[in-house]
């Protein structure tokens, strides 16, 4: 939803380039989008976020020298808090003072040296985008054949068994991705789970001759569920997108050619107002 809000803003102010090239290759662009905004989150909370752990842990390893009881138990705790280099060496005979001095020596050099033992080198840490985990709050980002949608399922639901192993997603206009009617090359308002059994679909070696809808689900996109959604909040900000970007889709390709005006009055892609549509969208998600 942060995506779609940050596409239709880019929109408002006559920036199209971002949104036509999210229907181009949905499943690419949303993937380098969520990819940057993770990591762009971790360089921004990271610099606490070690600050606050170095700070703790650098005034436990103080604590531990102040109450160390004798050298040996020093120069365990310095190897231990990766400290070595401030070992004060004792002399070879070793007495009561000794001990002391040994402590103030490490204590008053760590102090005079904390912003030097504060340094990191990022570089070495994995950003939060190659975490399995991290990319799994993404979700499956598959896209419908024909109108380009991305999958709503868990990331990796495709290795399930049964109904789960199924990509399924509220259907958008077809012709955000560029599909058209066969003769005539306008674009196609209208969802998937709009298509009726009578419908006939072209497409690689059907592209002359076509096939049945019914029989095309079932032997080519039987990985799919095509059926109305019951989550339809965002239906309405999709032919909000359609009504918006089909002239532009239409006039970056030679061959394509607007939507009609019937066909966008049968799918309800006209009148659509991107304030109220937003405001419902916001109250269901609260």
């Amino acid at each position: 939803m942060k995506y779609m809000t940050h596409l239709a803003d880019e929109i408002r102010r006559g920036q199209h380039v971002a949104a036509l090239a999210y229907f181009r290759d949905p499943t690419t662009e949303i993937e380098a989008w969520y990819k940057a905004a993770v990591d762009e989150f971790r360089s921004e909370s990271f610099g606490k976020t070690f600050a606050d752990t170095f700070e703790k842990e650098f005034q436990s390893v103080l604590r531990k020298i102040e109450n160390a009881s004798d050298n040996d138990e020093i120069v365990s705790i310095a190897q231990s808090g990766n400290v070595q280099s401030l070992y004060y060496q004792p002399s070879c005979d070793i007495n009561t003072d000794d001990v002391s001095v040994m402590k103030d020596e490490i204590v008053n050099t760590m102090k005079a040296n904390k912003e030097k033992f504060c340094e990191i080198d990022e570089s070495m840490l994995s950003a939060p985008s190659a975490d399995a985990g991290v990319m799994s709050r993404l979700g499956c980002t598959h896209r419908c054949f024909w109108c380009g949608a991305m999958c709503w399922g868990q990331r990796g639901h495709e290795a399930d068994q049964g109904e789960t192993k199924k990509h399924h997603s509220s259907h958008q206009p077809q012709g955000l991705i560029g599909t058209n009617h066969r003769f005539t090359n306008h674009l196609l308002s209208q969802p998937c789970h709009s298509m009726t059994d009578e419908t006939r679909v072209h497409f690689g070696e059907y592209r002359d001759s076509g096939i049945l809808w019914p029989e095309a689900k079932e032997k080519h996109f039987s990985d799919w569920k095509f059926d109305r959604h019951y989550i339809s909040k965002f239906d309405e900000l999709m032919r909000w997108f359609f009504c918006e970007l089909h002239q532009h889709i239409a006039s970056n390709s030679e061959s394509l050619k607007l939507a009609t005006k019937e066909d966008l009055e049968k799918h309800n892609c006209t009148n659509l107002k991107y304030n109220d549509i937003m405001s419902r969208i916001d109250l269901e998600i609260d």
